[in-house]
């Protein structure tokens, strides 16, 4: 076991003075610079945008949980803390913009880290899908509501997935100024 690792088996470098998978030392990872406080400020409120939609899901959970609702909210809370106290502990450990891969695979095996950030591309590309279908819905209803003109859900959809993917290939500078 090497003398700088964290972890049984010490093949990966991290730990106090290693640099992780490299982020840093192989000129990978955000440009320094790249955001102003104002652009780093708004790339947060994305990051909090799923945490507001559950305030907003509330009266929902409520339909489902009745009585139980404060139960069912404190258990929610409790795993979402356990979740994000062992990130924050492993992320500690992990200098890397590779968040699951690099985190699971320090802490279990490579193989395993590979099938997790798997699952985690596939829960965004779920959670994304699902975001775009209900803000397509939502335009749809609008515009036939508001100006009488019927637009598919469809139309909305690939707009904003068009849009989406577009900021991406420019990068997260110019992503950042149109949001």
């Amino acid at each position: 076991m090497r003398g700088n690792s964290w972890f049984v088996g010490g093949s990966h470098t991290v730990g106090q003075g290693g640099a992780g998978f490299g982020a840093t030392e192989r000129g990978r990872g955000l440009r320094g610079g790249a955001l102003s406080t104002v652009e780093a400020m708004v790339v947060s409120m994305g990051f909090m945008a799923p945490s507001v939609a559950m305030f907003f899901n509330t009266p929902f959970i409520a339909g489902f949980a009745g009585g139980a609702m404060p139960l069912t909210m404190l258990l929610s809370f409790a795993a979402v803390f356990l979740v994000a106290l062992g990130f924050s502990q492993l992320a500690r450990r992990t200098a890397s913009a590779g968040s699951v891969y690099a985190i699971v695979s320090n802490a279990i095996n490579p193989r395993t880290g590979f099938m997790g950030m798997w699952f985690f591309i596939i829960g965004y590309g779920i959670f994304e899908a699902a975001t775009y279908s209900i803000f397509a819905s939502f335009s749809s209803e609008l515009l036939e509501r508001t100006f009488g003109i019927a637009v598919p859900w469809i139309i909305p959809f690939l707009l904003v997935a068009g849009l989406v993917y577009t900021l991406s290939v420019l990068g997260v500078t110019q992503s950042v100024r149109a949001a």
